[in-house]
């Protein structure tokens, strides 16, 4: 009986194959990438809903008012006055933490989960250091966007020569949630614009009176036209700073659009879920923001700016 050999592959079918699976990797990869995005997008506009939910839930339990962004306070048995030994703050995560971490205080000084008897410190930073939320960075229970665990701190260099910097503000930004709250409560009226009990439009800064930048505790039907107004939103810092100018890159003298955020004047982070990691378009839907009605929808910057500060049309 005659035995056939076995024919196996040449080099060059075998070439041919692997050419025909670089191709079909090619033109995957774009798409499981664009699938990988709009995950992660869903997953954060998820998280923000909660986030509505828990603004509600502590609306119930205080007559029906919103927590303060930023409320700064004099350390236990110091005096509330002078404004300078407010040394100590509460930012608007700090008011909603327990309801996402089973009643109990998320920690406000860096070292674990919060005591009743803990003050947080001036940085305001939420930080769980708990094993399982530890590890690779995420390690806050109240950071809900899981592009966030990967992004830079951003710091604008004067045009032409913008820069993202990896180094600076890399210590806190790793302990920032991702998120601000508006504090525009009655944008677009001038900061200047005293409320009554003295108090300026602006939801932020310490609770005394007189002077704009001052801030207070508004309800919730006081923040108006809620289907169109940001509540909180995509952010590279805690605070949040946006310029009523339009295009807002003009304010600071820029002739184009810069391709990150700046973490002191302008914060949205209007990079998050775009097709690309910088300098996506003004009118790219990339920003996902909560709204004061409890909808969370993925806009444009330009929409976002509009639903923070109310100063043109989207």
């Amino acid at each position: 009986m005659r035995l056939t050999g076995r024919r196996g592959f040449t080099l060059v079918e075998l070439l041919v194959v692997i050419g025909i699976i670089a191709i079909l990797i090619s033109i995957l990869l774009p798409t499981l990438s664009a699938v990988q995005r709009q995950a992660k997008t869903t997953q954060c506009l998820s998280s923000m809903r909660q986030y509505g939910a828990f603004f509600q839930l502590y609306s119930n339990e205080n007559n029906g008012y919103w927590p303060m962004a930023n409320h700064n306070f004099a350390p236990p048995g110091t005096a509330d006055l002078p404004e300078s030994n407010r040394t100590r703050n509460k930012r608007w995560h700090d008011f909603l933490g327990k309801y996402a971490n089973n009643n109990r205080l998320v920690n406000w000084d860096g070292s674990g989960l919060a005591s009743v008897g803990n003050q947080p410190n001036a940085l305001g930073s939420v930080q769980d250091t708990i094993a399982s939320l530890h590890q690779q960075g995420r390690n806050n229970v109240l950071r809900g966007c899981p592009s966030w665990d990967i992004r830079s701190s951003y710091i604008i260099g004067t045009q032409p020569n913008f820069s993202i910097n990896n180094t600076a503000f890399s210590a806190s930004v790793a302990l920032f949630t991702g998120y601000s709250m508006n504090i525009y409560t009655f944008a677009p009226l001038s900061t200047a614009e005293l409320r009554p009990g003295g108090f300026t439009s602006i939801s932020s800064r310490t609770t005394s009176t007189g002077t704009a930048g001052k801030g207070w505790y508004w309800k919730q039907n006081q923040w108006r036209q809620p289907a169109q107004r940001a509540l909180m939103l995509d952010s590279i810092h805690p605070n949040t700073s946006v310029t009523p100018t339009v295009p807002w890159w003009t304010a600071f003298g820029w002739t184009r659009m810069p391709p990150v955020p700046d973490i002191f004047s302008f914060t949205i982070d209007f990079n998050r879920h775009g097709r690309v990691a910088t300098g996506n378009k003004y009118t790219d839907k990339t920003v996902n923001v909560l709204f004061c009605d409890g909808r969370a929808e993925t806009v444009s910057c330009k929409e976002a700016q509009y639903a923070i500060r109310f100063t043109t049309a989207p």
